[in-house]
């Protein structure tokens, strides 16, 4: 057999490739098996000192006293809180307390018109605009310090019982609550309490979908505005996101309502928790299902764009148990829905809320009065209290004589310390208390303390406050809201 010259040349280059592909296989696996082979460097540390950072000042914001919507804002959006609408406006007064002496004064007061004060317990009658705490540091950690703004009226279009507690500002607040039907106003008052302005977006969702618009107002260093989200939107369920840019600011709801000329409530709506997939509300007063007179629903918001599959149950005196009928509801994207709750047997309970989407949460409770002939109706009152967060200390000032509650959702039994605080921010008595897992239970308040403060474990606790009038009970709540952080110690640490 005779091969050609051209045959040749093929099966030469032929096998040149094979060489040559053989070659490379043989490279990439050994480029391959040298990073197990070889040991990683070890990092080299620079002596760098470690920095304190110490807490800076705390700053807290009490809500102002609720003003009847007015003529000259009924027709805008938004406006100054600075002007004078000449509306009817609820008497209240704003409570500071803090544990211990201040090392440095305070300032408190009116924003651009803070005043220095050294005593621990401090206590002002509250107009319209809110009030300002900033307190200094004491060493490197941030003083306890709890305020909270109380007011209510017999009759007349603002009869009710408000409590508002004081909290720090925030670039991202969720207000939960209110109510923009006909007979309703809910104004959301916006407060920037810092050096720079803030822009701040407003959105809100109803029970059949989220707003169609959303509100964007630039609110100056020291300035207030009201938005009445009326004018955004009517619905029975609402709630709302503010988002601020370039500074954070304060927001809170005043809501009311009338049933013709009967008064039906006045609350205020304080930021909730952020939504999350787990989420609490409470403690707080539950009756049995059958009562007529005192009714409690829970609130919950669903922002997102799938739906949410949530199941609620009551923390109580003997431990967890489901909500009856919430086991497996279902929340469609963007809406807001109110879920009736009742215990079955009336006492303190804290809401567990289990979500498969982020959802934020409140509760409202509803208290009839008695009939009134001058009015020609039966008038109402209503307090809407948020979903917290777990807090390792809480602390409450004593004015408007609270009932405490304190749940632990934790698995595991937690002692807890309650402390007195006198007027001179001394502790008075310290008493422990046992509290099991998943387990709701009563505080009683010391006598001749002006503050309770709660400490071990993280805990929920609210301060539940009543008012018997005339015309039916008053009801009104709030719940721990401690703002303090401790400084702490950071080094840093370079790795090549």
């Amino acid at each position: 057999m005779t091969i050609t010259l051209s045959r040749a040349n093929r099966w030469k280059n032929r096998a040149r490739f094979l060489l040559s592909g053989a070659a490379v296989l043989a490279l990439t696996g050994l480029g391959l098996a040298l990073p197990t082979q070889l040991t990683a460097p070890e990092p080299q540390f620079l002596d760098v000192p470690e920095v304190e950072l110490g807490a800076g000042v705390t700053t807290l914001m009490c809500p102002g006293a609720p003003q009847l919507t007015t003529a000259m804002g009924s027709g805008d959006v938004s406006y100054d809180l600075e002007l004078d609408t000449g509306a009817d406006a609820l008497t209240t007064r704003t409570v500071l307390t803090a544990a211990g002496a201040l090392e440095d004064p305070a300032l408190i007061g009116e924003l651009g018109d803070e005043t220095s004060r050294t005593e621990p317990r401090v206590e002002l009658e509250s107009g319209a605009a809110p009030l300002v705490a900033r307190y200094q540091p004491a060493g490197r950690e941030a003083p306890s310090v709890a305020g909270v703004t109380l007011g209510h009226a017999e009759e007349g279009d603002l009869r009710g019982l408000v409590a508002g507690g004081c909290v720090a500002p925030s670039a991202n607040l969720w207000l939960p609550g209110g109510n923009t039907e006909v007979g309703s106003s809910t104004q959301l008052v916006l407060t920037n309490p810092g050096e720079t302005a803030a822009q701040v977006r407003v959105q809100g969702w109803t029970g059949t979908g989220p707003m169609s618009g959303e509100v964007v107002e630039l609110v100056e260093p020291g300035a207030s505005k009201v938005v009445l989200t009326e004018t955004m939107e009517r619905g029975e369920r609402v709630a709302f996101q503010v988002v601020s840019e370039g500074g954070q600011v304060s927001a809170y709801l005043t809501t009311s309502s009338l049933d013709g000329i009967v008064p039906a409530g006045v609350s205020y709506v304080t930021p909730a928790a952020a939504p999350g997939l787990e989420g609490f509300v409470g403690p707080l007063r539950l009756e049995e299902f059958d009562d007529e007179e005192r009714q409690t629903s829970l609130r919950v918001v669903n922002p997102g764009q799938d739906p949410a599959e949530v199941s609620v149950s009551l923390l109580g005196q003997e431990g967890e148990e489901p909500l009856g009928g919430a086991e497996d509801l279902t929340i469609e994207p963007g809406t807001v829905t109110d879920v009736p709750v009742a215990a079955p047997e009336a006492g303190d309970y804290a809401l567990r809320v289990v979500s498969t989407e982020p959802v934020a949460a409140s509760a409202h409770t509803a208290v009839v009065g008695e009939e009134s002939a001058d009015i020609g109706g039966t008038p109402a009152d209503g307090s809407w209290l948020p979903s917290g967060n777990l807090t390792a200390e809480a602390m409450f000032p004593t004015a408007g004589n609270p009932t405490i509650a304190i749940a632990n959702p934790a698995p595991e039994n937690v002692d807890v310390q309650v402390e007195g605080i006198g007027e001179d921010g001394e502790v008075l008595e310290t008493e422990e208390i046992a509290v099991a897992a998943s387990q709701t239970v009563g505080i009683e308040v010391p006598q001749e303390a002006v503050a309770v403060r709660i400490t071990g474990g993280y805990l929920l606790a609210t301060a539940q406050y009543e008012v018997d009038s005339p015309s039916g009970k008053l009801v009104a709540a709030v719940p721990a809201t401690w703002a303090g952080r401790a400084g702490t110690n950071v080094s840093v640490v370079v790795t090549n």
